[in-house]
């Protein structure tokens, strides 16, 4: 439903409990991309590309974004083995 300020809302409570988390950075900076905070949106972004390395959409949405595009959410499930 694209509601920005709810999506600001829970990803800051989240990451009140887990700040180094790339998920959460990561949903954090599609929801500061959709309230148009750009700049909070890429520090966010680069923040998950650092503490999660492998999370390729949040490489991808900071790549769209810097194209002057609005980043969305990317959902690809991934399979993760013990």
């Amino acid at each position: 439903r694209k509601d920005a300020t709810a999506a600001l809302a829970h990803a800051e409570a989240a990451l009140a409990g887990w700040p180094d988390d790339g998920v959460l950075l990561y949903l954090a900076g599609l929801a500061h991309a959709l309230a148009g905070d750009d700049a909070a949106a890429r520090e966010n972004l680069s923040r998950a590309i650092q503490t999660a390395p492998t999370l390729s959409a949040a490489s991808s949405a900071l790549a769209t974004l810097n194209a002057g595009q609005r980043p969305s959410v990317d959902l690809r499930p991934e399979l993760l083995r013990p």
